[in-house]
């Protein structure tokens, strides 16, 4: 069936240069020639003439910026009527709106289409009775039939032949991705101000503690970036990580969010918790931002189901994960389908990591339990990596692993110290401190008071195994609120 450029998939396509992490790529194939609106057009015209100057694409805000620019240009302030203004700028505040779905469709048949326009160009200009025309010809059929996208992830990278595309991409995309809030203190524990797209990383701490409320914390960290986070559950349940999410976000206990208990704010005066909560997640949705829970199976669940699910989610919601959160990966099943503990989970991780870079992913976050030398020994102190109960060999396959360590005195009052147990891309040894509410399911940072009481009473521990090193650059940095 003949694939047709219509008005509808103009749009669609407008749309997912503005909204998809992919849309730039998009930008490489279109020319404003291509689309049949005059509206539709400018708007082309205008983002490919800003990328070819800042290469990135521009928000809502800059956009409209510039196409009061492009209106004044002289091949276009002549033939734009006050009408069209009026309605461009419209369809900029729809085209920056909702999702996209099946992006990736709309990537190909962009490619297709441009593929067609060139053939179509030298068809019709070559001199079929010039036959020294027709080498030349050949050569210009097999250009403007080749693959536009550059598909590096298959042939390689080339260090000098690709150093301008790198470049490229990095203005638009960072290759660093920082740790949200409460977290931010471990960016500066590590080399860049956070980790490489594709970074798989554990919490690790003893069972019935806080690595699910430490997931979960991070799911609401990045969702305030926004960014959109997925959650794999093989543990709690959908339910129960949702109201989780819910109770971390509002700082309330799960009687407030059952509707068993008052919700008191600030000045402790009874709220409506359910009217708060969803005038809070309607501010998220409209930055963009999204959590999505999938319950799965344990110890079937492999990373084919994972990415399965999410080409699902892509292709009907236009839901493309950024983040992956797996709660966790020590019961998911392998690929290969071994069902020894130790290869078993070994293997899922390498899985993940695997999916990790084939959907894009940025951060992986999933959480281990402690073997019982382990707790005995280092719950106060600094985990070792050793200390990981069913597979020991976990720290070779990912990127980072935090300790959620404290003391009896430190859980008393209630701090909640992560340590770096193991990291590729940093110091091997510090330490951020966070308050802890297990009833509220909430972390939070210290303020600069909040530290130096901190420092002052726990922090010349010396005893042998514990890394935090006082007054160390490799401490991390507990700023105010």
């Amino acid at each position: 069936m003949k694939f047709r450029f219509t008005q509808d998939f103009q749009f669609d396509l407008l749309r997912f240069t503005v909204i998809d992490k992919d849309g730039y790529k998009a930008l490489q194939l279109y020319n404003d020639s291509y689309f049949t609106l005059t509206e539709h057009a400018v708007i082309a015209y205008t983002l490919k003439q800003y990328y070819k100057r800042k290469k990135r694409v521009p928000g809502k805000i800059i956009l409209t910026e510039e196409l009061l620019k492009t209106f004044e240009l002289r091949e276009f302030v002549n033939n734009i009527t006050d009408e069209d203004r009026k309605e461009i700028l419209s369809i900029v505040s729809k085209i920056y709106k909702g999702v996209v779905k099946d992006g990736d469709e709309i990537l190909v048949q962009t490619e297709k289409f441009a593929q067609y326009v060139d053939l179509k160009n030298e068809v019709e200009s070559v001199n079929l009775i010039d036959y020294n025309q027709y080498d030349k010809f050949a050569k210009k059929i097999q250009k403007a039939i080749s693959p536009r996208l550059q598909k590096i992830e298959e042939r390689g990278s080339f260090l000098v032949k690709d150093i301008r595309y790198r470049q490229i991409v990095r203005k638009e995309r960072s290759p660093i991705v920082p740790f949200p809030k409460p977290f931010d203190g471990l960016n500066r524990l590590t080399n860049a101000g956070g980790y490489s797209r594709g970074s798989v990383m554990v919490f690790l701490d003893r069972a019935k503690k806080f690595k699910t409320g430490a997931l979960v914390n991070m799911a609401c960290g990045y969702l305030r970036y926004p960014k959109k986070i997925l959650v794999i559950d093989l543990d709690n349940g959908e339910e129960e990580f949702m109201m989780r999410v819910e109770q971390c976000l509002m700082g309330a206990t799960k009687l407030q969010v059952l509707g068993k208990e008052e919700f008191l704010n600030g000045k402790n005066k009874p709220e409506d918790l359910e009217l708060r909560t969803r005038r809070q997640l309607i501010k998220y949705k409209a930055l963009g931002g999204e959590i999505v829970v999938k319950r799965m199976p344990a110890l079937i669940t492999t990373a084919l189901d994972i990415g399965g699910y999410m080409d699902y989610l892509y292709r009907d919601f236009g839901f493309r994960a950024e983040i992956l959160i797996l709660d966790y990966i020590a019961k998911m099943g392998c690929i290969s389908g071994k069902e020894a503990l130790h290869e078993r989970i070994s293997e899922a991780y390498i899985d993940v990591d695997n999916l990790a870079k084939e959907k894009k992913i940025e951060h992986v976050w999933t959480a281990q339990h402690v073997n019982k030398e382990g707790i005995k020994l280092r719950e106060g102190k600094v985990y070792q990596s050793t200390d990981i109960a069913g597979a020991m060999d976990v720290s070779k396959h990912v990127h980072a692993i935090y300790g959620l360590n404290r003391s009896v005195k430190e859980e008393q009052e209630g701090y909640q110290r992560i340590t770096i147990v193991d990291q590729r891309d940093g110091p091997p040894h510090g330490y951020i401190v966070l308050w802890a509410d297990n009833e509220k399911q909430r972390l939070k940072k210290l303020t600069i008071r909040e530290k130096r009481k901190y420092d002052k009473n726990h922090g010349n521990q010396e005893e042998e195994g514990d890394h935090s090193y006082k007054g160390s650059k490799h401490k991390g940095d507990l700023d105010a609120e």
